[in-house]
């Protein structure tokens, strides 16, 4: 795959327990307002010990993405959350696209082939965040304005940007669970979301929270001003934990690790 000199070069490194080198992500402006994405996948070559390229693979070709993040699970398969601003193809064909920007999830095999796609959004702002995957589980974050249809699961926001956690089948993209977490003022503001999947235990999430919130247990008051939230989801993303600290001005949350 020859990549353009000028093009912006990310590394993505995924939570994963494989020896799997990196997958290195390249987001390739092409033009005013739209861009690439590129896989180049490297793994451990048993003979030297170093890298070895193993597929390489350009999405897109014409459309507006943006990768957020990716996941690769035991088997090598490839996940990746992205936020489009039009119709776009990654793989499988043209997918829907509903308003402003939508959030697009993808799978692709160890040597990059497509397995499935689609993509989900209101006619407001939907924005990508996070994905991660552990055993046979693979759960997605997004944050999401107003009520989503999550691939065929509708989500009832609660009036402002929330934030969006769905649990998906891996081998297909089904939806298992998909729910919506927040108050009546814009929770998570982009900053601060995070998801991890524990294989046979919960799921953790991190967002930000605004006044005061019910998680589904009970108001949990705020401290004046936004503020850090982890939150523990069981197998139904009901929340079973809620942890929220801050201060008087705004606070957030990094990243969430079990």
């Amino acid at each position: 795959m020859q990549i353009p000199a000028n093009a912006r070069q990310n590394f993505y490194r995924p939570r994963s327990r494989r020896k799997i080198d990196r997958v290195r992500a390249m987001v390739l402006v092409v033009a005013a307002g739209c861009g690439r994405i590129g896989f180049d996948v490297a793994g451990a070559d048993a003979g030297s010990g170093g890298p070895r390229h193993v597929a390489s693979t350009l999405i897109n070709p014409a459309g507006d993405l943006r990768l957020c993040r990716i996941a690769i699970d035991g088997g090598g398969n490839l996940f990746a959350v992205g936020e489009s601003r039009s119709v776009v193809d990654v793989g499988g064909g043209a997918l829907p696209f509903a308003g402003l920007t939508d959030v697009v999830v993808a799978s692709y095999r160890p040597d990059l082939g497509h397995r499935w796609s689609f993509a989900f959004g209101g006619p407001s702002t939907d924005s990508c965040a996070a994905i991660d995957s552990a055993g046979d589980r693979l759960v997605v974050q997004a944050q999401a304005e107003g009520d989503v249809d999550v691939s065929g699961q509708l989500v009832t926001g609660f009036g402002a940007d929330d934030s969006l956690v769905a649990e998906l089948e891996p081998a297909t993209g089904a939806p298992l669970w998909a729910r919506a977490y927040g108050g009546p003022t814009d929770d998570d503001f982009g900053r601060g979301l995070d998801v991890e999947a524990a294989a046979g235990g919960p799921v953790h999430v991190t967002m930000a929270c605004n006044g005061t919130v019910d998680f589904g247990g009970g108001p949990v008051a705020g401290f004046g001003g936004r503020d850090a939230c982890r939150l523990r989801l069981d197998a139904t993303g009901a929340v079973t934990f809620v942890d929220r600290r801050g201060g008087p001005d705004f606070d957030a949350v990094n990243r969430c690790t079990s």
